[in-house]
Formats: structure tokens, sequence, C-alpha cells
């Protein structure tokens, strides 16, 4: 019990609001309320118990009181919803189907992630209970490298994969003699190397088209794999990592708060999927290990996957009564078609109305999206700067083999483009700055982006004709 002795979900919601369920559906629906009721007050008796801090004891409280007027709100709503694309009416029949026995350990995972704040030097500095997803974000956002001595594993898993896919691809084609004995030697010493024969190894059969890879020593090359953010040279990359890191932050918050881990292949989870996963049982969000593009790649990914973890955060039973209806329904898709379970979910599920795959992807995701997008400004004025800095470079070889009069011309029109484009992101930043909501800079990062690569077409059709004003990109 809470301390002003009533039940999280007697906290949670008004006794009216309790009561208004179909009436014909009122005593199964009651028992179920009744059920998860004590499962979550034997939750709350375990944080009261629990030797952690009183602030993150009430933080836990509070976020129990919260899921649990989720819980019974769903209940109320079983008894009459239809699942769109289904058109399926849930009665008390169906309803005594819903996994409740699953209810209390779902709620003890999502209870112990926690995501936590503190004020350091005006910026805020997030963590969550769970270490790992605390490094692991800040890797994805570029404020920290992946710990080599942690994932040296994955590297060592990787080659294995690499030499085996090469000794397969050798057999028949007449280079077996000379290059079997190679690759078998090398796989056979994989764990037995160290760190610098290793990443030696590693970089000889991965590391392809730079004279700056060649100079790296095995160590090097292997931090360089486990880098997020490699280009560190560049000026604006300490802005946009500290951009990236409070809004990754602020949507991991959002969504459900889920624990996050990379793997080198989710079937080493006990996950059907050979792509970016989410395991609502644990809140999991798993990222799948490319090798040297993980967290480069790893943005998109957890966006993809924190769609599912603010949907089952935020619908919890609704959520896993509907992964019931459409598993059931990818078994018959299974026996009419002949398709193994991964083609049929895929080829039924993410099209479908209604499922929770075309619910997360088709509707959630891209909300969160453009909420990402909101909170990174400083990114699409980089990606306005990165078009004068790509463009400048392709002048310089330009003027090096023109001749002397063509070179005033393209100098001037480059000037012009800079200054217009210097002047674009200026009326960005102040209309950025007076928006007052998510939608509205949403639509001005849109709108930016448009006239950045609509001047860039500007300039790239008249940079090489005569400018009349010198102000100007020349024209007609």
């Amino acid at each position: 019990m809470n301390r002003e002795g009533r039940s999280p979900l007697e906290v949670g919601m008004d006794s009216s609001e309790r009561n208004e369920t179909n009436s014909d559906y009122t005593l199964e629906i009651e028992a179920k309320q009744q059920e998860v009721e004590q499962q979550f007050e034997e939750v709350l008796e375990e944080i009261e118990a629990s030797e952690v801090p009183e602030e993150t004891k009430q933080r836990l409280i509070e976020k129990l009181v919260k899921t649990s007027k989720k819980v019974s709100m769903s209940l109320a709503l079983i008894g009459s919803m239809g699942f769109a694309g289904y058109g399926v009416g849930i009665g008390a029949s169906v309803a005594t189907k819903v996994p409740i026995d699953q209810l209390s350990s779902i709620a003890r995972e999502q209870l112990i992630t926690d995501v936590s704040t503190r004020d350091v030097k005006g910026k805020k500095v997030y963590s969550h209970s769970d270490e790992t997803t605390t490094h692991l974000l800040n890797a994805v956002a570029g404020k920290e490298k992946l710990r080599l001595e942690e994932y040296e594993g994955f590297i060592r898993a990787d080659l294995k994969k690499v030499l085996t896919t090469r000794m397969e691809r050798v057999r028949g084609t007449g280079f077996e003699k000379p290059l079997l004995p190679l690759f078998q030697k090398d796989y056979t010493r994989i764990d037995s190397m160290d760190i610098e024969e290793l990443g030696t190894v590693y970089r000889m059969y991965t590391g392809f088209g730079s004279s700056d890879i060649d100079k790296m020593s095995g160590r090097e090359y292997l931090e360089y794999c486990l880098d997020p953010n490699p280009n560190t040279h560049l000026n604006d990359q300490e802005v946009l990592n500290e951009e990236l890191y409070q809004a990754l932050w602020q949507l991991e918050a959002e969504c459900g708060e889920p624990k996050i881990r990379l793997v080198l292949d989710p079937k080493d989870t006990n996950l059907h999927s050979s792509r970016d996963s989410y395991d609502q049982k644990t809140n999991t969000i798993f990222i799948v290990w490319p090798y040297k593009d993980s967290l480069r790649r790893g943005e998109s990914g957890l966006i993809a996957e924190l769609s599912h973890s603010k949907q089952f955060s935020d619908k919890p039973l609704q959520s896993r009564y509907q992964q019931w209806l459409d598993a059931d329904l990818v078994r018959k898709e299974m026996k009419r078609t002949g398709l193994n379970w991964d083609t049929a979910y895929d080829k039924l599920l993410y099209s479908l109305p209604g499922s929770i795959e075309h619910e997360a992807h088709s509707e959630i995701e891209p909300k969160i999206h453009e909420q990402l997008e909101s909170l990174l400004p400083q990114r699409a004025i980089f990606f306005a700067k990165s078009m004068v800095s790509d463009e400048q470079s392709t002048l310089d070889l330009q003027i090096k083999f023109s001749l002397k009069e063509k070179q005033e011309t393209l100098t001037n029109n480059m000037q012009a483009f800079r200054r217009k484009m210097e002047a674009l992101i200026k009326v960005f930043e102040k209309d950025y700055q007076e928006a007052s909501d998510q939608n509205s800079k949403t639509t001005i990062i849109g709108k930016f982006k448009g006239d950045v690569m609509s001047l860039l077409e500007e300039y790239k059709q008249n940079k090489f004709k005569i400018t009349k004003d010198p102000g100007d990109l020349a024209s007609g």
C-alpha cells in the first residue's frame, strides 16, 4: 500500500473511471482488475522494501501509479473494442485469454528501467538505471566510444564470419591451394589472438580503401571500428553530438525507457528476426551489429524500435493482446501458404492496419522521427554548411583546370552562393528560436532543408554563367 493507504489503481484513477466498463462484462473485467491490482500491490511492496534512495523510490512509485492506470483503462476497453483490420468484437469469453499471468513480471521489468537527470554546468546529463543502456545510448549519440575490452568478442565473432565466407567463396575457383590454408590458419587462431594481432588480422580482411587505415596499429583499427564518429576533425562534431545526445535521451525517457543492447546476431537473444528488434517481456531494444557500421546506423535502428517500446508502454495489455492476435494470423498464413514464420510475418503484418508492426512503424515511428527532427536544428545547419563545403571542394578542382576568365566567374558565383546560404541559415535560426511547439519546429526545419536544396540547384545551374550583379548568382 502507498502512503495514503490506497492501492495504486485507486490512486491512478477516479472511482467513476474504474466503473465505466461495458455493463455486459463488468464482473469479468472487475475480476481481472482485482487480479492486476494484487500484482501491482506486490510490486509496490518490493519498491517500499528496497534499499534505494528515497528520491528514486518515489519516482518508481509514481511510475507504478501511472502504469496501473494504463492497465486498468486497457482492461476496461477490452470488453467492447474491436481491433482495426480484424473487425473482431472482444467480449468476456475472449478477455479471459489476456495474458494477465505475465503482467507482473513485465511490470517489474518496466519499473526497474528508469531514466534520471542531473544538471552539470547548465546542461542536462542523463543516466539509465541500467549501466549498459547509459553507455550505449551515449555511444549512439557520439558522446562515448564503445569499450574495446567489452566488445572485442563481437570483433572475434565477426572475423570468424568473414573468414567463413571467404572459405566458402574460394572453393571451386582454382585458388583453393594458396588461399584456403591461410584462411583456415587465421580462423583457428582467432580466439587466442591478443588485441594487437586481432586488430591487425581484422584490418587485413576488412579495412580497405584508406591510407589512414593502413597506418593504424591493430588496437587503433579496432577502436576506429567501435567509434561512432570517426570524423572527429569536424569542428561542428562536439555541438552535433551534444544536440543528438539531448534529443535521443529525451526520446528514450518519453518512449518507455527501454534497455538497449548490441547483439551480433539476434538469434542469440531468442528473437526470430535478423534485424533490429524489441523484446517487450524485458523492455529491451536490440541493435544488430554489422561490422564497423553498428552505431553509424544505430540511430535509425534505435528510433525504429523506440516505436515498439512506446507502444507497449502506452498500451501494455492492448498491445500484448494485439500481439497474440497477430501471431495467430501469422500461423494461419503459414498453414495457408507454406511460408516460414519470418516470411509470413513480414508479408502480412507490416502492411496490415491494426497490427503491432503496422501501428509501430507506420503510425508511431514517423511521429518519433518528426520529434527527433524538431530537436536537431544544428544538424540541419550542418547539412547546409556541408553543401557549401562540398561545392567548394568541387570548385577548387574546376578552377585548377579552367581558363583564367572562367576562374573569376566561378569564384564570384561561389561567393554569392555562400552569402545566400549564410542568409538562409540566419533566417532559419531566428524562426526556429521563435517557434513555440514541436510541429512548428518540424515544419521550419523541413522548409529550411527544401530552401537549401533549391539554392544548391540554382547554383549548380548557373555557376559557369557570368554574374550580372556581384551580389547574386548569374541568371539567364
